[in-house]
């Protein structure tokens, strides 16, 4: 018996190493997957991924609404140490939009028919960065999102400092390379690909970092600011940097409380503020029912009509 399950075992070997593998490759290859992808689509996503106000974070330390039950947010009202919250910024920036804007900037850089979408994601990669350091202090920075790249899994923590002056650099060069006349990037969701509103942008973005500096380095402050108000800053409320919630865009936390209507309520302050200055948004933040369970209407937005605003 032990002779033939020998001979059948080296028979088996023997097919394996002539002819098991044969096209095994290639059968193993899904035909429909893409094996190129345009980064325009790595920066739309990036833009509607980057961390926005959280509903147990902002709104309830500026008192726009209040949890009854108060728990979850004890951290921010009594100062106690939550590790839950104080991660967030952190545990969506780094896997979701630096990820896609660190594997943007290798396949653009160099190619002259898209500079524009190559430097709005440079303005933004500073954005989301600025708002990390600004967080966190020293944070992997010059070997974030490379693992893919480069191998870099376990990237090293760069200065504070050194982040703010290479921010200062990459802006004030990405910036001054966008052109009107170079490509449109349609795929953005915030200006659709409008340059004077992406330099607008930057500029302001240069501006808060000089800002950070005016304590700190009062004549590099100086210098920054005013290059910045120089290429040309926001002016009002239509150069703002938002993401219109909609049908694709749905607003995440309107949909949270929508679950948690007997839970969560308007604070007074917030209602107050709205009354007393005449904000014609009031009749659209707020409404009162005598059954919310019957009329409460699922498309009224409680808090915040847009997701990020930069100004």
């Amino acid at each position: 018996m032990k002779k033939y399950i020998k001979i059948i075992l080296s028979a088996a070997c023997l097919f394996a190493a002539t002819g098991c593998d044969k096209g095994f490759r290639e059968l193993n290859v899904n035909p429909n997957n893409t094996t190129s992808l345009d980064p325009v689509f790595l920066f739309s996503n990036a833009e509607v991924l980057t961390y926005a106000a959280l509903m147990e974070t902002e709104p309830t330390v500026v008192q726009q609404f209040i949890d009854p039950f108060g728990g979850v947010t004890s951290a921010f009202n009594f100062n106690v140490l939550n590790q839950t919250y104080t991660v967030m910024r952190w545990n969506n920036a780094y896997p979701n939009t630096i990820k896609l804007l660190e594997h943007i900037l290798p396949d653009l850089k160099g190619n002259a028919s898209r500079t524009n979408l190559y430097n709005e994601t440079r303005i933004w990669r500073a954005y989301n960065y600025m708002m990390l350091v600004d967080t966190y202090g020293d944070v992997p920075y010059s070997q974030a999102g490379q693992a893919y790249l480069n191998s870099a899994f376990l990237p090293k923590y760069d200065k504070q400092q050194d982040i703010y002056a290479d921010l200062v650099n990459e802006l004030t060069a990405a910036t001054a390379a966008l052109d009107p006349a170079k490509d449109l990037v349609k795929g953005d969701v915030f200006f659709g690909g409008d340059i004077p509103q992406w330099k607008r942008l930057g500029y302001s973005l240069l501006l808060r970092i000089g800002m950070r500096y005016s304590k700190l380095d009062p004549g590099k402050a100086k210098t920054i600011v005013q290059a910045a108000v120089t290429g040309g800053v926001m002016q009002s409320n239509a150069d703002n940097c938002y993401l219109k919630y909609n049908n694709t865009y749905p607003n995440l936390v309107t949909q949270q409380i929508q679950q948690l209507t007997n839970t969560y309520y308007l604070a007074e302050p917030f209602i107050t503020q709205l009354k007393s200055t005449g904000d014609p948004r009031l009749k659209y933040i707020s409404a009162m029912y005598a059954d919310p369970e019957k009329h409460y209407p699922s498309h009224l937005i409680l808090l915040q009509p847009t997701s990020l605003v930069c100004r």
